[in-house]
């Protein structure tokens, strides 16, 4: 089972995402971006889905700090954010992520959009 982290500081939106991916993915959840980057190298991820407004250090931080990781480098990283999308088109071009989901999330599409980044077919 393919295991995807999501790195979030809202108890709702763990919620809401746990109840869409748990019975699909070996799903961790981090509530904020220390312990992401703990359990980023612990588990090893396939796919980690990064809040950008965590409460200690940013989601473009902590993406940058796992990109550092010798063992992580490549994993996928997607932002899931409700920024405005000028600004994360250049959040996931600048840290390097490889591409982003807007909230709030279409619940019939997200688990879809999820898997097709597992499966580097997303769009950019």
């Amino acid at each position: 089972m393919k295991k995807v982290l999501y790195v979030e500081d809202n108890r709702a939106n763990r919620i809401l995402i746990g109840r869409l991916l748990d019975s699909q993915y070996d799903l961790v959840f981090a509530e904020d971006g220390e312990t992401g980057l703990r359990l980023a190298e612990e588990i090893q991820p396939d796919l980690i889905l990064m809040d950008i407004g965590l409460p200690d250090f940013d989601g473009q931080t902590v993406g940058a700090m796992i990109r550092q990781i010798p063992e992580l480098k490549d994993v996928r990283i997607v932002a899931l954010t409700a920024w405005p999308e000028a600004a994360v088109s250049e959040l996931v071009s600048r840290y390097n992520f490889n591409g982003s989901i807007s909230k709030p999330i279409d619940v019939s599409t997200f688990p879809a959009l999820v898997e097709s980044y597992l499966n580097d077919a997303a769009p950019n």
